[in-house]
């Protein structure tokens, strides 16, 4: 523990004090800052691979529905005389 002589010593220490208190607040919330802006871009990313795949299995579906619908007329072609809805 350090005693302090004048008042003069302990005001000077107290300002270095809160001056280091001032830095390390400003790296915690800088460090923060940067913490939750990767997250961001990370989930960012993540959406935009999960959109990505949505899309290409919407194409696939729709595909396999085609070539079914395509299969089920050359199947069961409907009568030359009946009008198809289709």
């Amino acid at each position: 523990m350090q005693i302090y002589r004048t008042s003069s010593e302990f005001e000077e220490q107290l300002l270095k004090l809160k001056d280091k208190m001032s830095r390390l607040e400003k790296q915690v919330s800088l460090k923060a800052d940067e913490t939750v802006f990767s997250m961001a871009v990370a989930h960012r990313k993540e959406m935009d691979d999960l959109f990505d795949g949505l899309f290409q299995l919407k194409e696939q579906i729709d595909e396999v529905r085609n070539d079914q619908e395509a299969h089920a007329i050359k199947k069961y072609p409907l009568p030359k005389d009946q009008v198809s809805a289709i």
